[in-house]
């Protein structure tokens, strides 16, 4: 299911606390809430769900008692988890990428390879020597034979 980025900001946080596990914005865990979105943003790469960022803590503190239609709550023992699980997927998918990528440059390789071995052989310096010569010798006898 892909999930619509949100177009307002209370849109935002509600889908942050979908993310983060968290129902309700209190003063509380308003903290806890700012640093599981930067957590977030960080096994993100950087990016956020709010115009490209997370939402700022003065945002999160202007919806106080917001309450989101969140299912699922996590403890700090779960988030970590969720963190950890998390970056070993993406971990997991770099090493894929860079084995596909050696894979290919490896076939690469091996085609140039290939290619070489079936090329006929280059002329040695002393072959080309020898044709350039027979050659000069051809025109000469030529133009001894037709002086004018």
């Amino acid at each position: 299911m892909q999930i619509q980025p949100p177009t307002t900001i209370e849109e935002a946080i509600r889908v942050l606390l979908h993310y983060v596990g968290i129902v309700k914005l209190t003063e509380k865990n308003i903290k806890k809430v700012y640093k599981r979105s930067k957590q977030f943003q960080v096994i993100m790469g950087g990016g956020g769900i709010w115009e490209g960022r997370m939402p700022y803590l003065k945002e999160l503190e202007e919806h106080i008692g917001y309450v989101a239609d969140v299912t699922t709550a996590h403890s700090d023992k779960k988030w970590d988890k969720v963190l950890l699980d998390e970056l070993y997927n993406i971990a997991d998918q770099w090493c894929k990428q860079e084995e596909e990528h050696l894979e290919q440059e490896a076939n690469k390789v091996e085609e140039v390879v290939e290619e070489v071995i079936t090329e006929e052989p280059a002329e040695t310096i002393n072959e080309a020597n020898d044709k350039a010569s027979k050659k000069l010798e051809g025109l000469v006898e030529e133009a001894e034979k037709y002086p004018y």
